[in-house]
């Protein structure tokens, strides 16, 4: 499953590779065993052989596996989480620029500058809220 609605990522690197990015899961951890990255190596791979059957099986050089923070509505988080600590984050996919804007905002925030992007920014919606495990992960859990 995609974290966009319209699919996989694909890009051509400076250095002429192709870096896709085709699958999203709510996980609750941040560590990935060896294990999982294989699992994920193969699911990346049907992938390319759905779409693409006469690609070679050696297409795939390497493979690595990241976290993202994405909320079930697309919705990012910019808030300030008390008198000195402030927040922002749950980009959903939405890359380095996003990051940077937000976190250029936030600072302005934390001098008491308000921006007309700061304004722009909390008339957006808030993310939604998420269950608690076991609902959000998918992991079943019984004690």
């Amino acid at each position: 499953m995609s974290a966009q609605a319209m699919g996989a990522t694909v890009r051509l690197t400076e250095d002429k590779r192709i870096m896709i990015r085709n699958t999203a899961e709510a996980i609750t951890g941040v560590h990935l065993s060896t294990q999982g990255l294989q699992r994920r190596i193969h699911v990346h791979k049907q992938g390319l052989e759905k779409r693409f059957p006469s690609l070679p099986d050696n297409l795939i050089e390497h493979s690595w596996a990241g976290i993202t923070c994405i909320s079930g509505n697309s919705a990012n988080i910019f808030t300030r989480v008390s008198e000195n600590c402030l927040a922002a984050g749950c980009y959903n996919g939405g890359g380095i620029g996003l990051a940077t804007h937000f976190g250029e905002q936030l600072a302005y925030l934390a001098i008491g500058e308000n921006t007309p992007e700061i304004e722009q920014i909390n008339q957006r919606p808030q993310p939604n809220w998420l269950p608690p495990n076991p609902f959000y992960s998918g992991e079943l859990k019984c004690v």
